[in-house]
């Protein structure tokens, strides 16, 4: 074995790649909570994990992640690799008869929102079960898109009638980056 595959661990990491504590290239799937991954310059550690099963049977993955001041979620749709981040919002803020239309169950398919200077579209409606470490609910989830399709507005309505709203947008996936369990 060369100096270079000894000081570097190459041997190392090639014979046990994928294997557990000797993994070296992680993926956003991989994400469990303790993990650490870069975003926005900043260092995220994943602070819970919750599965959505949807309605149609589709699972995606969302990451609640925290840099030491600020609270975000990591969102992935697991069939299509697509990966989005949301922050907290404020559904009075955003979408002030939201309330109304959602609990009334009526149909968006023509609902716009202004909300920051854009206005969204109504793209998506659909329901999940969602499990993380402590509970397991049902929620109804609709999306809004602006006109670039980078920008979301989400809202959730859950079974205790109680809602959320969040405000993201779809990332390229190398902006996750430098993936690593806690040791």
């Amino acid at each position: 074995m060369s100096i270079w595959k000894r000081l570097f661990g190459i041997r190392r990491a090639s014979k046990g790649a994928g294997t557990g504590a000797d993994k070296i290239d992680y993926e956003v799937l991989d994400l469990e909570i303790g993990y650490i991954l870069d975003y926005d310059l900043k260092s995220w550690e994943v602070t819970d994990k919750a599965v959505y099963t949807w309605e149609n049977g589709v699972t995606d993955y969302e990451y609640t992640i925290k840099d030491g001041t600020s609270t975000a979620y990591l969102y992935l749709e697991a069939s299509t690799g697509r990966l989005s981040m949301y922050t907290d919002g404020k559904i009075n803020e955003m979408w002030p008869q939201g309330k109304v239309i959602m609990r009334q169950g009526e149909d968006l398919i023509n609902e716009e929102i202004k909300f920051g200077g854009n206005t969204y579209y109504f793209y998506a409606e659909a329901a999940a079960r969602v499990k993380n470490k402590s509970e397991s609910y049902m929620l109804e989830n609709w999306l809004f898109l602006d006109a670039s399709e980078k920008e979301i507005l989400s809202f959730n309505l859950y079974e205790d009638r109680s809602m959320d709203a969040f405000k993201g947008i779809y990332l390229k996936s190398f902006e996750i980056s430098n993936i690593l369990p806690r040791q």
